[in-house]
């Protein structure tokens, strides 16, 4: 039989080398986790940065959509003040027709109305020569007639009665 070599010890203890071992272990653990930390907050920076550069977007694209928008509103309003001003101008301009259509009836009838008024002054004024002409000849004739009266009350006499 062959003798059985020597035990040979080993150089680090059992428990030495499981504290090794284990420490080994935490080490390597602790620089994944922390490899594994900082990458999760690299990802998450990135997803942050993202997520601002896409709500940068969201309310870039809302502002201009309020933009056109606004612009829209805008446009219909004065659209609308334009056709509204038509129309109040085709109601003063309907208004100003109808007046005028008044005025010119009413300065139509007021020359009619004033030929038959100078007619009749014309007239008028025909009669008042006539009827001073009238007069005059009544006025003399009874002047005539008193004249006349007189001097043939002379010739008869105060007693005798004139004869007709």
């Amino acid at each position: 039989m062959v003798p059985a070599p020597p035990a040979v010890e080993p150089a680090v203890s059992p428990s030495a080398y499981a504290r090794e071992t284990a420490e080994t272990l935490t080490a390597s653990l602790a620089t994944a986790l922390e490899q594994t930390i900082a990458a999760a907050e690299q990802s998450a920076d990135e997803l942050r940065r993202d997520a601002v550069a896409q709500s940068e977007r969201v309310v870039a694209e809302a502002a201009e959509r309020a933009r056109e928008e606004a612009a829209r509103i805008r446009r219909e309003a004065r659209e609308e003040a334009t056709e509204y001003l038509r129309h109040a101008r085709e109601e003063v301009d309907q208004h100003a027709q109808a007046r005028i259509a008044r005025i010119a009836t009413i300065a139509d009838r007021l020359s009619n109305d004033s030929e038959v008024v100078l007619a009749q002054l014309t007239e008028a004024a025909a009669l008042r020569q006539a009827l001073d002409g009238l007069l005059t000849g009544l006025t003399e004739a009874s002047q005539a007639a008193l004249r006349e009266a007189r001097s043939g009350a002379l010739a008869l006499g105060p007693d005798e009665p004139a004869s007709g």
